[in-house]
């Protein structure tokens, strides 16, 4: 038997009901649809451009220490931050303007405060490069085209991105130098960086095995072992601390010359006819040396060790302070270590 099939029609007034509920509700599905596509735009451009603000700032603190100006050199520091901006892309293009902030920050109190007087660090604070990339009118091909939005009456976004980090003098840390450095000597010869001698125009040249000002300029350390076997020293050169040290805590100082251990450092006249073959390290500073004790951290320094001279038990270590030691596994702890020429790596703090 056949079946019928009835069509069911709305009846004209309720079709035009919906018609207007549809154009009653365009707009709130125009909005949805702004939020889902130009929200997410947005979140997108942001994170590029936080990238290349991470980026700039870090490559910015990275030359705080290069030659040419003391304590910092801000200028080659604003230099490189801006260089490594434009070397970035967001939102399909390359950025060309970037600005690059000279400054101080409180790891403490996490605050900021620009450079006023180059030469002179602010109590507490640590150098500092900010760094601010904006897509906006006139700035990186801004500002930002919205696609739904303007539906809204919402053309265009300005949006942008800061960073600021920062190197400091290290507090604390691994991979140091199984040697340390007697105070009197940054006493005598570190004014706000490396004194300099006149007749050669670059940092004092001194030997670490020889008694400076009432005492040894330097001895080995063994970090927190009493082990004190010429082999177990050998191998510290390689690795350092492998347990973190910092500044009060205590580090041993084992009894007799380890003249076998001067063998692991070239010679000084191999490296002067290799210019550039000579070690930059991180070493532990003390307020005096006495041998078969452990003795106190007081600071962390840069040396240059330009090699060795002599031999057996009269070895000496011949080295200069520099102003530019990174100190990789190192950190500034609140920020207040004193400087004397190692620095951590370059870190983001905002």
């Amino acid at each position: 038997m056949a079946r019928s099939h009835h069509i069911i029609k709305l009846p004209d007034r309720q079709r035009g009901s919906v018609a207007i509920w549809f154009v009653l509700c365009l707009p709130v599905l125009l909005g949805c649809a702004a939020l889902a596509v130009d929200l997410a735009r947005l979140n997108l451009t942001q994170a590029e451009l936080q990238n290349v603000a991470d980026a700039a700032a870090v490559g910015g603190a990275s030359s705080l220490t290069d030659p040419g100006a003391l304590p910092f050199n801000w200028g080659a520091a604003n230099s490189m931050a801006t260089s490594v901006a434009k070397l970035n892309v967001a939102n399909g293009h390359n950025i060309t303007d970037a600005t690059i902030e000279d400054g101080y920050w409180n790891i403490v109190t996490k605050s900021w405060v620009a450079v006023t007087t180059p030469d002179v660090q602010p109590v507490g604070y640590v150098p500092a490069i900010r760094a601010t990339i904006t897509i906006a009118s006139g700035q990186n091909n801004g500002p930002l085209p919205l696609f739904f939005a303007p539906f809204l009456g919402k053309n265009t976004q300005t949006v942008s991105a800061s960073a600021i980090a920062v190197i400091a003098s290290p507090a604390a840390g691994t991979g140091m130098f199984p040697f340390v450095l007697n105070m009197p000597l940054f006493t005598n010869w570190w004014n706000n960086g490396p004194k300099i001698d006149p007749s050669t125009g670059k940092p004092y040249v001194f030997d670490i095995t020889s008694s400076y000002f009432g005492g040894p300029a330097g001895y080995w350390t063994t970090f927190q072992s009493t082990n004190n076997s010429a082999s177990f020293i050998a191998g510290l050169f390689t690795t350092g601390n492998t347990s973190s040290l910092g500044i009060l805590d205590n580090t041993y100082i084992p009894t007799g010359l380890k003249a076998s251990d001067f063998k692991n450092i070239p010679s000084y006249a191999s490296v002067q006819s290799s210019p550039g073959y000579w070690k930059d390290v991180a070493v532990f500073v003390v307020n005096s040396i006495d041998y078969k004790s452990q003795l106190p951290i007081v600071a962390i320094g840069g040396l240059r060790i330009l090699g060795t001279q002599g031999n057996g038990a009269n070895t000496k270590i011949l080295a200069q302070f520099l102003n530019d030691v990174p100190a990789p596994g190192t950190n500034p702890g609140t920020g207040i270590a004193p400087s004397y020429g190692a620095y951590t790596p370059p870190l983001l703090v905002q």
